[in-house]
């Protein structure tokens, strides 16, 4: 009789904070997962050929060529693990992109940057022991 009342009780709080959520997706317009619809993204990696802030892309060169991404207004830009503009992003440095689109119409939405070196900076080298004759 006790498990029975606990099921009905933790059936109905559930069933509570479930229509809770659903009104307030309602009043504020927003959409909950499940009723976002999927976008379909496709990933590339490469070495940055080009960043132009201003028309907001970026050029990636890949195995074959050179592909141009028009950065979303809302794309979320990463650089060593931190958020970034896309002014941040230097060229030669390695970078994974998310998009949507195809062809010359490719829109980059998450851009993950690599931290590249400074130019000028010389990066110690591991010294070579010599051999014992």
């Amino acid at each position: 009789m006790k498990r029975t009342l606990i099921v009905i009780v933790c059936v109905t709080v559930a069933l509570a904070f479930a229509g809770m959520v659903l009104a307030e997706a309602r009043t504020t317009g927003k959409k909950s997962m499940a009723q976002a619809p999927m976008v379909n993204k496709k990933k590339m990696m490469g070495i940055v050929e080009s960043v132009d802030p201003i028309a907001n892309t970026i050029v990636l060169r890949s195995k074959d060529n050179d592909i141009i991404f028009s950065v979303d207004a809302t794309a979320k830009i990463l650089k060593g693990g931190r958020e970034c503009r896309l002014a941040d992003i230097r060229v030669d440095s390695r970078a994974t992109i998310f998009y949507t689109g195809g062809g010359k119409k490719r829109v980059a939405v998450e851009i993950i940057a690599q931290m590249s070196p400074v130019p000028g900076e010389v990066r110690s080298k591991p010294e070579l022991k010599p051999e014992k004759e």
